[in-house]
């Protein structure tokens, strides 16, 4: 993807598509007005990285994007794994890549009101968080990641 314009787009569209994913898996009762909420917040986290954009770009950013996400995700879905505990390991990615200065969250944006509700203290998520072992192996989850995400051509500068 060198020399790629829709590269830095991309990056700024993978973390909320990813956390997308994770929520609309991983809730048994995707009616419920909360998840719907948090789902619309996702969605407008992404739209505004795209707003502006002409059609073709669009498109390519949001195609690119959703790839990244598949290949993030398809181990976890082959493994059966908890969206719950992949959501722990998406949050540790993030963090690693706000850390780094790969990806500026916008603490007033949809983006971080839908984490906020996502990483809810009484939330399975959260909780998982307190256990130790499955802590551990989020983390080390989180690094897979971003290493398969930076191997795709992502959050390499």
């Amino acid at each position: 993807m060198s020399g790629n314009t829709t590269i830095p787009i991309v990056e700024r569209i993978i973390p909320p598509g990813i956390v997308y994913s994770v929520v609309y898996a991983g809730v048994a009762d995707r009616t419920h007005k909360d998840h719907a909420e948090v789902l619309k917040l996702l969605e407008r986290a992404m739209d505004i990285e795209l707003d502006g954009l002409h059609y073709p770009k669009r498109k390519s950013a949001t195609r690119h994007a959703r790839r990244a996400a598949d290949e993030i995700l398809r181990p976890y879905v082959e493994r059966r794994e908890s969206a719950a505990k992949f959501g722990l390991s998406a949050f540790y990615a993030l963090r690693e890549l706000i850390d780094k200065g790969h990806y500026v969250l916008d603490e007033d944006g949809p983006f971080a009101e839908a984490m906020e509700a996502v990483l809810n203290p009484e939330g399975t998520v959260t909780e998982l968080a307190n256990i130790e072992g499955i802590d551990r192996s989020a983390q080390k989850h989180a690094r897979r990641i971003l290493e398969h995400l930076r191997e795709m051509g992502y959050y390499t500068k």
